[in-house]
């Protein structure tokens, strides 16, 4: 396993990594060609046809799995990236892309000198979690777009969706801390009062654009944590006609990884107490959370986690009980000092 701790003076380290077609496509771009080679040995061609038809059969055949195996990108330990596409091959530097978007025809890199190139790879196309791109975007230039970038169709240019620089959505200009929900009741107002006074002194520093309040039953409170290396989010949930206040760690996907029972999360439960007692209790969990020594572990280059220096516990990402069983992490980078 190599350790890295950032420093000013060097780069950050990057994972080689390459980024192809979907397999479904490819396999089927293959499958395809096989077919017609088979339905033409099978039922034949007529005598004189043979010539154009093993002509057309020999072009369709070489140009179908061309198209869906030839493109692809690759990224370097180095930060070099190389873009294959069906006419021409790019390698440049990451630190010299100054935007993505996902444009009708894929993904779309403009370059310093400005240049472009659009790479079939990724589509903007239905994901289950989350669009893979998102994992390109990430490893070249270290910011993971979110969601909200994603349903954003940016009007002003005849692209599509920007993913780098990051865009935020709703409250991107707004001075106020958690803009967003309007108070249903006197409780929810003095907790997001409250609240408001203890994040102006919270580590970061924490700016009002990286706050938001949600309208669901109950409040939702979130706070995008920007000093790792990809963006991640501390949720919170405010429930004062049950005296509650629950939170945890998370993506963009509201609190979906709550667990009541993992002692590292934020639980209080019937306590009869006022507004200001929990946002009380909610900054000093926020605080804490923010302060703490914080290391990523990679296995291979596609998967990892964070992990509390001071506690050795996982608070968010995935890696497979598979890579897992291999031993320890092949990199690990220190993310946070205390």
């Amino acid at each position: 396993m190599t350790s890295v701790t950032p420093t000013t003076a060097g780069k950050r380290p990057y994972e080689a990594s390459v980024w192809r077609v979907r397999t479904l496509i490819r396999v089927g771009a293959v499958t395809q060609a096989l077919g017609w080679i088979a339905l033409v040995l099978v039922l034949g061609v007529r005598g004189d046809e043979t010539l154009f038809s093993w002509a057309a059969l020999v072009g369709f055949v070489v140009v179908v799995p061309f198209l869906a195996l030839w493109p692809r990108i690759r990224l370097r330990a180095d930060g070099s990236v190389t873009f294959w596409g069906w006419t021409r091959v790019l390698t440049a530097n990451v630190d010299e892309i100054v935007r993505l978007s996902m444009s009708p025809y894929g993904l779309r890199c403009e370059f310093a000198d400005g240049s472009t190139f659009t790479s079939v790879i990724f589509q903007a196309t239905g994901h289950i979690r989350y669009p893979r791109v998102f994992d390109f975007v990430e490893a070249a230039t270290g910011e993971r777009p979110v969601l909200e970038s994603w349903r954003v169709w940016d009007a002003a240019t005849d692209h599509g969706i920007q993913l780098f620089p990051p865009v935020t959505a709703g409250n991107a200009a707004t001075t106020t801390f958690f803009a967003g929900a309007t108070p249903r009741n006197p409780d929810e107002a003095r907790f997001l009062t409250r609240l408001a006074e203890f994040a102006r002194g919270w580590r970061g520093p924490i700016a009002p654009s990286d706050t938001q309040s949600i309208e669901l039953v109950p409040l939702v409170i979130g706070i995008r944590v920007l000093d790792l290396s990809t963006p991640l989010t501390l949720w919170l949930a405010y429930h004062p006609a049950e005296h509650s206040l629950i939170g945890c760690w998370g993506d963009d996907y509201v609190l979906d990884d709550y667990d009541p029972s993992d002692a590292e999360q934020l639980t209080i439960t019937g306590e009869n107490e006022s507004a200001e007692f929990f946002a009380e209790r909610a900054s000093e969990w926020i605080s804490h959370q923010l302060a703490r020594p914080v290391s990523r572990e990679w296995w291979g280059g596609k998967q990892s986690r964070w992990v509390f220096d001071d506690s050795g516990s996982t608070f968010w990402g995935y890696v497979s009980r598979r890579r897992l069983a291999r031993g320890a992490p092949t990199r690990r980078v220190v993310e946070r000092f205390e």
